[in-house]
């Protein structure tokens, strides 16, 4: 499947140039003239990366970059700029860019940041499928089950499980088994790793 870049940028001529470098390396490129034209294509548009020109008058660039991160899960964004300073690289970095790039620039250099940028976008994409997955499936539980849920998660045995809902033991391991089931774990540690940060910790 090819990869999608999308290049933001108000000069008709550098974002031709950017386009034939990102196709000439295997990218399937769409090309915009605002930040306001990406987002009115969000529903049809599905960028690994984004290479954004932070001069952008309208959507003041950088400050654009958490709203762009919200709209497109995973994406990576690479900052294109005449105006290197410093506070602007820390303002970019701070806002979530993935890298920051001063013009001109070499097109190597670039080819070599949207790569990894690529790279880290592809396993931010699949770690949000996950837990979106994961989210959906903790839906599917029972009041009782997202009960029993949080003290398997607090690493409470059966029995002391029972003890706690004042339940049978035997109770708590129907619920257990169906637990495991509807969220799709193998085990405790498979358990722990994808659920621990999505439900709430046991009060102390």
């Amino acid at each position: 499947m090819t990869t999608t870049v999308a290049v933001v940028d108000d000069d008709p001529g550098l974002r031709e140039s950017l386009t034939l470098l990102l196709q000439s390396a295997g990218y399937s490129v769409v090309p915009f003239d605002s930040v306001e034209a990406l987002l009115a294509a969000a529903a049809s548009a599905h960028p690994a990366c984004i290479v954004l020109d932070h001069t952008l008058p309208a959507s003041k660039g950088v400050d654009s970059i958490g709203i762009l991160r919200e709209t497109f899960a995973g994406v990576s964004i690479v900052v294109l700029t005449a105006y290197g300073t410093v506070p602007l690289a820390v303002h970019a970095v701070r806002a979530g860019a993935f890298e920051f790039l001063e013009k001109p620039f070499d097109p190597v250099a670039l080819l070599d940041i949207v790569g990894r940028a690529v790279s880290v976008a592809r396993i931010e994409t699949g770690r949000v499928a996950l837990e979106r997955e994961a989210r959906q499936r903790l839906t599917q539980l029972t009041d009782r089950e997202a009960e029993v849920l949080r003290h398997m998660l607090d690493g409470a045995p059966s029995k002391s499980i029972a003890v706690r809902l004042e339940i049978s033991p035997r109770t708590v391991e129907i619920h257990r088994s169906r637990v495991m089931e509807k969220l799709g774990c193998r085990g405790p540690v498979e358990l722990y790793r994808r659920y621990r940060e999505l439900v709430p910790a046991m009060p102390d």
